[in-house]
């Protein structure tokens, strides 16, 4: 029987739609600045660029998951495959900060 990872925080990722290419930055985060003309190729380099930055500015190694998968937001919004327009501003995304399993 496996136990489920305990939540240790959350980050609240902000995101922008600027000039053609979607921007993920963090007040949480130190340095996050992820840009991409895809929403789904930056979705994904968010979490990857939280662990490593939180790694080196702070020490912490830990696991980060989107709150929301990919899928998820793509299901609420089929448009956003075909286009590149941004998601609505009142919604960002955030990521659960959870121990680094061994």
């Amino acid at each position: 029987m496996s136990v489920a990872p305990t939540l240790v925080g959350m980050i609240k990722v902000e995101h922008e739609f600027k000039e053609g290419s979607h921007i993920f930055t963090s007040e949480d985060v130190d340095g996050l600045l992820v840009i991409h003309h895809d929403f789904a190729t930056a979705y994904r380099d968010v979490a990857p660029a939280i662990k490593t930055l939180l790694k080196h500015n702070a020490q912490i190694e830990c696991e980060i998951l989107p709150l929301m998968s990919l899928a998820e937001i793509l299901e609420e919004n089929p448009d956003w495959r075909a286009t590149r327009i941004p998601p609505p501003t009142e919604r960002h995304p955030t990521y659960a900060l959870l121990p680094k399993v061994a």
